[in-house]
């Protein structure tokens, strides 16, 4: 069996909420019937912390990466504040 990565998220509402400033939501895309459960633990260890190593070696110091459950239904909200994280950002992940 292999554990979900970074590459199992998706991309979901991006917000621009300012100039050069977005909201992306990114959610996990491995379902749920996924063994085990999906668990704001397990989900932090293998998407959340990987996904915020990332973010901290490829965007610039000035990104927010905030884990939200919202009643069973998990994601995560990346707010850039710049338009060169947002498409290196999007480069890697948006499919």
């Amino acid at each position: 069996m292999s554990f979900p990565t970074i590459d199992d998220i998706e991309i979901g509402n991006t917000v621009s909420v300012a100039p050069n400033k977005t909201i992306i939501k990114i959610y996990p895309k491995i379902g749920f019937s996924f063994h085990p459960p999906l668990t704001s633990d397990f989900l932090k260890e293998f998407i959340q912390r990987p996904l915020d190593k990332w973010c901290s070696d490829f965007l610039s110091p000035n990104y927010s990466l905030v884990y939200r459950y919202n009643d069973g239904d998990p994601y995560w909200s990346l707010f850039i504040d710049n338009t060169s994280d947002l498409n290196i950002f999007m480069l890697r992940f948006a499919k």
